[in-house]
């Protein structure tokens, strides 16, 4: 097989992984948050640059006002770094609201055996998911996940 033929199959499988490992994740806590930052791995900044990256190739960031719920915290640190860079490209924020559209809520979980960092996206209705190393390195591309 050709080099890039097998980062394609890499790839595949590594998003595969990841999207499942909802279905491998223990029920959490009732005091612990289920959106949100749920790991204890500390996120690189290449995570949050790469999901602003993508928000602003789906949306228009001086036409779009996203809605951060009151469901995670505001220290969240995924939350912040987002938030900001979300701003600085022109989105408007509105945090701890619910508005018609535009709702966005995040999950950012790991799984340190594996080696896999797992951002899913909540816009409305729509789930986006994409997968990094432990260092923020892309592993896949952003994929809609259907329910």
């Amino acid at each position: 097989m050709r080099k890039h033929q097998i980062n394609k199959l890499l790839s595949a499988a590594l998003l595969a992984a990841s999207i499942s490992l909802s279905g491998c994740v223990v029920a959490p806590k009732a005091v612990e948050p289920t959106q949100g930052t749920i790991t204890k791995i500390k996120l690189d900044d290449k995570i949050s640059t790469d999901t602003v990256e993508f928000l602003t190739k789906e949306y228009e960031p001086a036409n779009t006002i996203f809605n951060f719920s009151e469901n995670i915290t505001q220290d969240d640190p995924f939350r912040v770094k987002l938030i900001e860079k979300l701003r600085l490209k022109g989105f408007e924020i509105q945090e701890n609201q619910v508005g018609a559209y535009n709702n966005l809520n995040f999950i950012v979980d790991s799984n340190a055996s594996l080696g896999i960092i797992r951002v899913v996206l909540i816009i409305d209705n729509h789930k986006y998911a994409k997968a990094f190393d432990l260092k923020g390195k892309s592993l896949s591309s952003w994929s809609l996940i259907k329910n």
